[in-house]
């Protein structure tokens, strides 16, 4: 235990008037017996040494008037707390103690990760006073320690890009009104790719969706599942895009972070651990979550659910997610699904769309892939023309229609009697 720091805070406290150091003791959740400044202080200071356990506040009677307090001071107890817990020094004498910026995104276990591999530790008083969530995306400074130890973050300066006083009276995603998707997403814009055309005509994709892009072939699936990332991505920028590959390759988490740069790419490599798995796609949901909360649309791209680190109930709730929100905002989620997931079946018994890879082909296949509200998106005329279409081209061959008319429009309106 740094004893010089010790005495310095508690100078700094008794400098302080009674209300600062109240609402100091009130943010590190430390309630002495007595509310004399001196009680308070000592309380601090014990709790410092890690002798003092801090206690939540009670619930009963009016909210403070204010969560204002020292932040850096704070977060100074904070670190000597800590490092009184491991035995180490986690603070300096403020020879190389400095203040860094940081931005990143709150992970599901309470820290905020900057980047690939960079961490931060979190003030505890900060999640109270601005209702950190999982998933928020933060900017702010962090104190850096001594011996290695990670940064702690004192100061919050931005919660998904706003003001953080705001976040406490944002809305919760669960509160949110589920009703059937409306807007349509046509991926084949300006491009005359055969998948994403596929895709518009026999499985077409709406805002809020639920889909699978299915084959025998994980490889097949993933490249399928970057064409229609890429598209979105292209046509539609003010979506939000989400790319959670689970037990990936470390260069294909590589090649996904320089591919699509505005993205949030949330990795787990397969030289982690199931937890880590589990815990980075629950933050990727979180994340895409907080996005439909303040009226913004996301569509998570994922690659990986299903390999077995992460519990199915869960992966289940996950796609659950999906959401054409009534007060405004959407979550699509796209996910690859193999041939050889145990419960195939029972996943794709509840997705909107379907997107069946053709076994060792990039087309579709047109027979197997399906979308709930295809009539709704294409029109009578376009159904017609898809069902007619698919029922012929069971058996393949449906490129040679494609390549005979320049976009789907003419496609629809050749074929748009059913014949």
């Amino acid at each position: 235990m740094n004893e010089y720091e010790l005495r310095n805070i508690e100078d700094k406290l008794n400098k302080k008037g009674i209300y600062d150091v109240r609402q100091i003791a009130r943010a590190l959740n430390v309630h002495p017996e007595f509310p004399q400044k001196p009680k308070i202080i000592e309380a601090i200071i014990g709790y410092a040494r890690g002798e003092v356990a801090p206690t939540p506040h009670s619930l009963r009677g009016a909210p403070p008037k204010s969560y204002e307090h020292d932040e850096e001071l704070v977060a100074q107890i904070e670190l000597l707390r800590k490092s009184s817990q491991t035995n180490t020094v986690g603070v300096s004498d403020g020879s190389t103690e400095s203040s860094v910026s940081v931005e990143g995104v709150l992970y599901a276990d309470g820290r905020l990760r900057v980047g690939p591999s960079g961490e931060a530790d979190i003030s505890p008083s900060l999640f109270t006073r601005y209702d950190l969530r999982t998933g928020d995306a933060l900017k702010g400074a962090a104190m850096t320690g001594t011996d290695g130890k990670s940064a702690t973050v004192f100061k919050i300066e931005s919660v998904n890009g706003a003001s953080p006083d705001g976040a406490r009276d944002r809305r919760d995603f669960s509160s949110l009104t589920h009703i059937y998707p409306e807007i349509y997403m046509p991926l084949s814009l300006d491009d005359d790719g055969l998948l994403c055309r596929e895709i518009d005509l026999f499985c077409p994709i709406g805002f809020g969706e639920r889909a699978f892009v299915a084959g025998a072939d994980n490889s097949a699936c993933l490249e399928a599942l970057k064409t229609i990332a890429r598209r979105i991505c292209a046509v539609y920028g003010d979506v939000e895009a989400v790319l959670l590959l689970n037990n990936a390759r470390p260069e294909e988490a590589t090649y996904f972070r320089r591919a699509f740069g505005k993205a949030a790419v949330f990795a787990s490599t397969f030289d982690k651990s199931d937890g880590y798995a589990r815990m980075t796609a629950v933050t990727a949901f979180e994340y895409a979550k907080r996005i439909i909360e303040r009226g913004g649309n996301a569509v998570v791209f994922a690659d990986g659910l299903f390999g077995g680190q992460i519990e199915k109930e869960l992966v289940k709730k996950m796609l659950y997610s999906a959401c054409y929100a009534e007060e405004g905002g959407s979550l699509t989620v796209i996910s690859t699904i193999t041939d050889d997931c145990p419960y195939r079946l029972e996943m794709l018994a509840f997705a909107g769309v379907i997107a069946r890879v053709a076994d060792g082909s990039a087309a579709l296949d047109v027979a197997r892939s399906r979308s709930d509200r295809a009539a709704e998106y294409l029109g009578k005329d376009g159904f017609a023309a898809a069902a007619y279409l698919r029922g012929k081209f069971s058996d393949g061959g449906i490129e040679g229609v494609f390549a005979q008319y320049a976009d789907n429009a003419q496609i629809m309106e050749a074929y748009k009697n059913g014949r």
